[in-house]
């Protein structure tokens, strides 16, 4: 979105592919490099080698499908790079991993590192609310969009209304923030002790 790609489009669905290309063909290049250094590969790897490399080659043969045009020229060199080194080392050495990549859990993540959206689909608001657990909302304001507009061309003159509205639910969002804080402390001085609700503790707030 930063970067003004529609999410509907080949350019960006090739720097998508392009950027989970590098992260995974690296991840089973420094695998390949654990075996070699750290007690040879995975248990139950000598089995199944062939069926292993095969998958590993069609990955890194899948970086022909990638339009290079449509990826900066050093995220597509070190893609590619990233999984001849994974195949070449893995043919000789192994993995120590039988998957080096996961997806976790990417909500709670995402908002604790202040992202706009907590996955890798596209946002569905300017601004969104959150439930909290304990009750309350948490309002959050889509940081991105002035990026876009900037990478897209768009002028001062041009997008100055849209800035506007931005700035004003940042502001709204701080101050409903500052005064939810305020309640919470106040609250947590009435209620001497936690409550347990689901998998995290929440203090028991009141309004």
């Amino acid at each position: 979105m930063s970067r003004g790609l529609p999410y509907d489009s080949d350019a960006g669905r090739d720097y998508a592919a392009a950027l989970t290309a590098l992260m995974t063909g690296e991840a089973y290049a420094q695998s390949a490099r654990i075996a070699r250094d750290h007690g040879g590969p995975f248990s139950g790897y000598e089995k199944n080698r062939e069926p292993f490399l095969r998958v590993m080659r069609k990955h890194r043969d899948s970086m022909r499908d990638v339009n290079a045009r449509n990826v900066p020229s050093d995220l597509y060199t070190a893609a590619k790079s990233s999984w001849d080194d994974a195949v070449e080392l893995g043919e000789e050495f192994g993995y120590r991993n039988a998957q080096a990549t996961v997806l976790a859990p990417t909500g709670t993540i995402g908002f604790m590192m202040d992202c706009d959206t907590t996955g890798v689909e596209p946002d569905i608001a300017l601004v969104k609310y959150k439930k909290l657990v304990g009750g309350g909302l948490m309002k959050i304001v889509n940081q991105t969009v002035p990026m876009a507009l900037s990478k897209l061309g768009y002028t001062p003159g041009a997008d100055r209304r849209d800035r506007r509205l931005h700035r004003r639910a940042t502001k709204r969002s701080k101050a409903r923030r500052g005064s939810r804080n305020r309640t919470c402390r106040c609250s947590i001085a009435r209620s001497r002790r936690p409550r347990a609700s689901g998998r995290f503790t929440t203090w028991a707030t009141s309004r």
